[in-house]
């Protein structure tokens, strides 16, 4: 991974190799709130300059986020079995966690814009856009998950920078192509399964759930995702849409709809079965479904939110 940064030099801190060998080395590892602290504070610093060639960015970043990883899930965790008394903490949990998936989305969203002019991509960097573009999507992905989780609004630019990471691949036709997220990822993904993981879940009206039930949700969605159909005509029983250029959420399909938009399809009655179920296994139990992900156990005062809604 490091390998990358070999080449023009930067003027900038981690264009150098060593440098960002020792930083990644020095984070806090047992503090995950420090680590994300620091790594957004780095993440801030890479997107305030434009001396790195996409692909020195794209390795920093991917370095950063790659020595943050246990971090993000730690930090969810924390926040997802605060007692409701905590105010302070999960008021402190939120900023960090937010700040940072700010930071992290706005670096791979720097990737993807540069991307998008063909000068900019040397030969040998042209076969990684896809996990440019899947990375920027998946932390787009998660900082919708924390803004949501107070239940604000998101960026009026959201869609539209989600449409800019599907629009990188698609013209390559690579945007189903499958590749592992993360050398530590379970299962491989692809830019259009994470951007649908996004459309689905927000298409499951989040609003109207606790924080505990969103987690469970959002888990629920990224582990079908694979099966919900996406294309670029309409089909029967389509079910949603959204339009890459227009910067739309997604919208019920049905008369009226642009042609421009492409056409998107859960299976809802395997859907609605599956999630019953777990939901259910999860109320009686406090456990989670273990394909979904997450932590196993589920905090006492999250089971009684879960059985009021199962």
């Amino acid at each position: 991974m490091l390998s990358w940064l070999k080449g023009d030099k930067v003027d900038h801190p981690l264009g150098s190799t060593r440098e960002l060998k020792r930083v990644v080395d020095a984070l806090p590892g047992k503090d995950p709130l420090r680590t994300l602290e620091e790594v957004a504070s780095w993440l801030e610093s890479v997107n305030d300059t434009d001396v790195f060639k996409l692909d020195q960015r794209f390795n920093v970043i991917e370095s950063l986020d790659e020595a943050s990883r246990k971090a993000q899930e730690r930090a969810r965790l924390a926040y997802n079995t605060l007692p409701d008394n905590e105010h302070v903490q999960e008021k402190r949990i939120w900023k960090v966690a937010t700040d940072f998936w700010n930071a992290l989305a706005a670096a791979y969203l720097m990737c993807v814009r540069l991307a998008q002019d063909a000068k900019n991509v040397p030969a040998a960097f042209k076969p990684r856009l896809p996990l440019v573009a899947a990375r920027a999507a998946h932390a787009l992905r998660n900082q919708m998950h924390w803004v949501l989780v107070r239940y604000g609004a998101l960026r009026a630019s959201f869609w539209s920078e989600m449409g800019q990471c599907a629009r990188l691949v698609e013209t390559e036709g690579a945007a189903a192509l499958r590749l592992a997220l993360y050398g530590d990822a379970p299962l491989q993904t692809s830019q259009r399964i994470e951007h649908l993981r996004a459309m689905m879940f927000w298409a499951a009206s989040p609003s109207g759930l606790s924080p505990i039930e969103q987690d469970f949700a959002e888990r629920l969605v990224a582990h079908l995702a694979p099966r919900f159909r996406m294309g670029d005509q309409p089909w029967e029983g389509c079910d949603y849409c959204f339009d890459l250029d227009a910067g739309w959420p997604p919208l019920r399909y049905g008369a009226g709809i642009p042609k421009s938009a492409a056409p998107v399809i859960s299976t809802a009655a395997m859907l609605g079965a599956r999630c019953t179920r777990w939901w259910r296994q999860a109320a009686r139990t406090r456990r989670r479904p273990t394909s979904i992900g997450g932590p196993p156990r589920m905090a006492r005062q999250s089971s009684a939110r879960l059985t009021m809604s199962a």
